[in-house]
């Protein structure tokens, strides 16, 4: 082996112990992983009144102020300071979870806390299998939503999954596909929403004057 190579897997090792090869945690990691980067913090306390999850101090995107931390899991008025250290390390080293991003299931945590925490036990693997292998939750999109808003025929979500995969294996062309995605997102620039871009401009179709040149027009 290289003299660099070696010395890089040394330092990436030396490094990975202390988990400061990670620029940033997960916030729905547990809050004695902290521990690894900021060792001052005493966060057996925080775990003993119930906040066992980063996200735990979370509310829509935002850390929850310690008067209402306090009155929810019933702190002392001595946690104050430890929860402006709390909250330092948090924001330089957590990734702020968003309202649009939904935790992961019960099953990926445990896999996180699994690879983090607790020793190998028998079957670990299938377990992370089994758990990966789950279908991820069905969502409502913003452009169905907005499909449906504006009178459009009602479809599920079966069908507009069906619909963006319908030329899955039918064509390798990516001008067909894109233009295919194109139409179902409704990212063309009809008249209507020129219209509605600028004023100024018509919102009659291009070819008959007549009507409103929509989409289905």
């Amino acid at each position: 082996m290289l003299l660099t190579s070696r010395i890089t897997l040394q330092m990436w090792d030396h490094l990975h112990k202390r988990h400061a090869n990670i620029t940033k945690f997960s916030p729905w990691a547990t809050i004695t992983t902290l521990h690894s980067i900021s060792p001052w913090l005493s966060l057996h306390k925080w775990k003993d009144k119930g906040i066992t999850h980063i996200t735990d101090i979370y509310q829509h995107g935002t850390i929850l102020p310690f008067p209402d931390i306090q009155l929810k899991y019933a702190l002392p008025s001595n946690y104050i300071f430890p929860y402006l250290q709390l909250k330092s390390t948090i924001k330089e080293r957590v990734h702020t979870p968003t309202q649009h991003a939904p935790a992961p299931n019960l099953d990926l945590i445990a896999i996180y806390n699994r690879c983090r925490n607790a020793p190998i036990k028998a079957k670990a693997l299938s377990l992370e299998y089994a758990a990966l292998g789950q279908h991820p939750p069905m969502t409502n999109f913003a452009f169905t939503i907005q499909w449906h808003k504006e009178g459009h025929p009602q479809l599920t979500t079966e069908q507009w999954l069906q619909s963006l995969g319908a030329l899955k294996g039918v064509t390798s062309c990516y001008s067909h596909i894109e233009a295919h995605k194109k139409l179902v997102y409704r990212w063309y620039l009809t008249p209507h929403k020129l219209h509605k871009i600028y004023p100024a401009t018509p919102n009659t179709c291009w070819q008959c004057s007549n009507d409103i040149g929509t989409m289905r027009h």
